[in-house]
């Protein structure tokens, strides 16, 4: 599993205090049946039991914003449309977190 961190300095402008991080694992890496297995090992499985039902990324209110971050700071370029399960975890105005389901096109 890789897991990259990107600080306010990585965004314009530096001081809008914005951040994001980004985990991503292959089947090769760690084969996690599915995302619950996935935030289970990451957040523990309390939390993983937690989470809401999935929907297409591309009906996720931010995913203009998260397509252009993956693709500028991690170099993942999503297919589009993107219908990949996406469990949103927190979507409040200063903190979005989401879970993505998908597979290399």
């Amino acid at each position: 599993m890789r897991t990259l961190t990107f600080d306010q300095y990585e965004f314009d402008p530096s001081d809008s205090e914005e951040g994001m991080e980004i985990s991503i694992v292959t089947k090769r890496d760690r084969p996690f049946p599915d995302v619950v297995g996935f935030a289970s090992a990451i957040l523990g499985a309390e939390a993983a039991t937690k989470l809401p039902s999935p929907i297409a990324f591309e009906r996720c209110d931010r995913s203009r914003n998260a397509r252009a971050y993956l693709e500028r700071h991690a170099d993942v370029i999503l297919p589009s449309p993107c219908e990949w399960p996406t469990f949103v975890v927190s979507d409040d105005w200063d903190d979005w977190d989401a879970w993505q389901s998908g597979r290399k096109c």
